[in-house]
């Protein structure tokens, strides 16, 4: 059985390159590390970039030689198949793949793990016999690069055949309609780099079956995932999973998909799938009211929270609090006078703070172009909430040794005087509403320093749970809370309890509302690194 996968594979891997004249194939040995690699893979180029160079440095003795197949070249997959197959090993969701002896390790964080070890270049299992032979059987398999860490010229090959796509259309994901399977991927999922892979070898040996790749970022893709997995009657827990394939009878998505599972799903495709007949407009609708119901189950009620609480921020609290005590006291102006100017005011606040928002949005749309990018922006973020949330935790700390006065980490003093100045100088100068609202509008940019520590990170849990409109939708109401409470305050200092009370208030809550303060940002520090990593 294992000279018939090794002549198989041998032709195979024959037909798919044309070597470069006088090109001579690595000695493979069975002390070699291998590693099976794709270009567009983000840890296959930290692979050589940084691990490699770091291992040269440090090794305790000159490391064995280092072989590389490249995945994206026609039967570069195939021969990690065969390879995983000689040595009995489950296969991995992850690239790169990298073998050493007997052992397949796969992704960042698998071969990283292995790093003390690979250091100590000690002695190791060598590669089983049946892997070695079809390593070197096959002309794919080449030196990784020299001593200065550069690749050679890696020999002319044709192109790996991508997935077979359905003609282009107009409307997204309109092309779903002449194909018999679906693939619902993410850009930068790391297990979607693997599932991609398996797909393109099966796309050639069922030549009749038609590929549509579905982007579920998009809310057009997330809509047609939801359609498609409800008719389906998925388990809701996994109808939004990715990787997944879909035919027209059955789906494998995440870890149910093997090279196995994967064959027998293009096998048993139909011809012509149920969304071939359905009721697009219905199954759509349907889908959208699923999705809202999700929505709206977890992200509403924390964006809520949020928002009431930023409002009660005592950033926010103090500013708004020292522009009534001016009105009330020193502006001179009468109660309905001092009430529009106040509401003037919010209303400055609230459209500054939600131009702020949109624009943001607008940023995360053009970094979610790059997985890598919008990565980096989600860990940065997390790490920054954990921050702000410890010092929140100071803060409290210190508030209850020595009382509000001892909190240090507030708006920064300099932004506070500027606030105040900008507040002395214009009230009751110009016309009064529109003075009032320009007021706020330069305001709520001032104290962005101080309430953008909730405010940013939750615009991107917004957009990562509910892309699209669903963001602009939650950012309103996210933006409609955060108002209330200087609504309220407004109110009660003009009519009520005046601002002296509302003051004395909110001194003896300050350090309550520093720590709601603190625990949302934690939350939401959390969430940043998980849809970072997830």
């Amino acid at each position: 059985m294992a000279l018939v996968l090794v002549l198989v594979l041998g032709l195979w891997c024959a037909s798919g390159v044309v070597a470069a004249e006088g090109a001579v194939a690595p000695a493979v040995t069975a002390e070699s590390w291998v590693v099976f690699a794709s270009a567009d893979c983000e840890e296959c180029k930290w692979f050589k970039a940084e691990l490699l160079p770091r291992l040269r440095a440090t090794a305790a003795k000159p490391l064995p030689s280092i072989l590389f197949v490249d995945l994206d070249a026609e039967g570069g997959y195939d021969l990690l198949v065969q390879v995983e197959r000689a040595l009995n090993s489950p296969g991995g969701d992850q690239f790169p793949a990298f073998l050493r002896g007997a052992k397949l390790s796969y992704g960042k964080d698998q071969i990283a793990a292995l790093e003390p070890e690979l250091a100590g270049a000690g002695p190791t299992v060598p590669i089983p016999e049946p892997a070695l032979t079809l390593l070197r059987s096959c002309p794919l398999v080449m030196p990784f690069g020299g001593e200065g860490g550069e690749n050679p010229e890696v020999p002319v090959q044709p192109p790996a055949q991508p997935l077979k796509q359905t003609p282009p259309a107009s409307v997204p994901n309109e092309g779903y309609r002449g194909a018999q399977i679906l693939y619902f991927t993410t850009p930068g999922c790391k297990a979607c780099s693997r599932a991609a892979k398996q797909a393109e070898l099966l796309v050639r040996r069922f030549a009749a079956k038609r590929v549509h790749t579905v982007d579920t970022l998009t809310p057009e893709g997330r809509v047609l995932q939801m359609a498609v997995a409800t008719y389906l009657e998925l388990p809701a827990s996994n109808r939004l999973n990715a990787p997944m394939f879909v035919s027209g009878s059955a789906a494998v998505f995440g870890k149910t998909i093997t090279d196995a599972s994967l064959e027998a799903l293009f096998a048993a495709a139909p011809d012509a799938p149920f969304w071939y007949a359905w009721d697009e407009a219905a199954e759509f609708t349907r889908a959208v009211s699923a999705l809202k119901a999700l929505t709206h189950g977890f992200t509403v009620p924390a964006v809520l929270v949020a928002g009431l609480v930023d409002g009660v921020n005592p950033c926010a609290f103090a500013v708004i609090l020292f522009l009534v005590s001016y009105l009330t006291l020193t502006g001179g102006m009468g109660r309905r006078q001092a009430l529009g100017y106040g509401l003037a005011f919010c209303a400055g606040v609230f459209i500054c703070y939600l131009l702020i928002g949109l624009g943001f949005v607008k940023l995360l749309h053009v970094l979610q172009q790059g997985r890598a990018a919008f990565r980096v922006v989600l860990v940065v973020t997390g790490i920054l909430c954990l921050g702000f949330a410890a010092a929140a935790g100071v803060d409290v700390i210190r508030a209850r040794r020595y009382g509000p006065g001892a909190m240090q980490f507030g708006m920064p003093k300099a932004v506070k005087a500027l606030v105040h100045s900008l507040i002395r100088e214009n009230v009751g100068r110009g016309f009064l509403l529109v003075s009032a609202f320009v007021l706020g509008v330069a305001v709520s940019g001032l104290e962005l320093v101080c309430t953008g520590q909730i405010y940013l990170p939750a615009i991107i849990f917004m957009n990562s749970t509910a892309p699209g409109a669903g963001t602009l939708g939650l950012l309103l109401l996210y933006n409609v809370m955060f108002i209330l409470p200087l609504l309220a305050v407004v109110f009660l200092g003009v009519y009520g309890l005046g601002s002296k009370r509302l003051g004395e208030w909110g001194r003896q809550h300050a350090v309550l509302m520093r720590l709601l303060v603190g625990i949302v940002v934690l939350v939401l520090g959390v969430a940043m690194l998980v849809l970072a990593f997830a």
